[in-house]
């Protein structure tokens, strides 16, 4: 907790692959204590894995962003007379799919830039430079979309998880906060799911 909103990890710096990683790790070190027979009906801990979740989600919320920018870069790439920029792209809320409440509530900020991380812009880069240079930015695209949709599966399954042991304890209120943070999840998902399908229409159509 700690690390994330000292913002240690610098996630605004981060390639989107790096993201998911990040990710993937923060769901396996959510499952250990659920795992544990001492630690599972500890309500401290299931306060520990929410305020975990909650920031799980908001980094998910970042992503329909990073792969507008993502796709920018790779059509300046593949077209250099191509007018967009990047760094042009608007976080307004009139351009955000997930609405002002996603930046209202915002838990994470950037360590060089002192603002939310859903309002900064982002490392537009799919993958790291040892991936990128072993495949297309077409084969990137295609590869981030899957790998998306398993973090999205297995943060679905936590969830899961967590409001099963909530359910079993008969605590309503962590069991609404669940609920919150799965809408929030599947709007997200939603959204880069969009993202995804019109940069890769995109690219096709090119």
């Amino acid at each position: 907790m700690q690390k994330l909103d000292d913002d240690d990890f610098q996630l605004t710096k981060m390639p989107l692959d790096k993201v998911l990683h990040l990710q993937k790790w923060l769901i396996f070190q959510c499952c250990k204590p659920l795992d544990c027979f001492s630690c599972v009906g500890e309500p401290a801990v299931h306060t520990v894995l929410l305020i975990v979740c909650d920031r799980l989600a908001e980094m998910f919320e970042c992503i329909h962003k990073r792969i507008k920018r993502a796709g920018a870069s790779m059509s300046r790439r593949k077209d250099p007379n191509d007018p967009s920029d990047p760094s042009d792209l608007s976080d307004s809320h009139s351009a955000d799919p997930l609405g002002v409440a996603a930046e209202t509530s915002a838990q994470l900020f950037c360590s060089s830039s002192g603002l939310a991380v859903n309002s900064t812009s982002c490392n537009p880069m799919m993958f790291s430079d040892e991936f990128c240079d072993q495949y297309t930015d077409e084969e990137q695209m295609h590869m981030i979309r899957a790998l998306l949709k398993l973090q999205i599966k297995y943060f679905y399954q936590l969830l899961s998880r967590i409001d099963g042991i909530s359910q079993a304890q008969g605590n309503q209120a962590r069991r609404s906060k669940i609920k919150s943070i799965t809408a929030r999840l599947t709007k997200a998902a939603a959204a880069i799911d969009g993202g995804m399908h019109m940069v890769l229409q995109t690219w096709v159509v090119s």
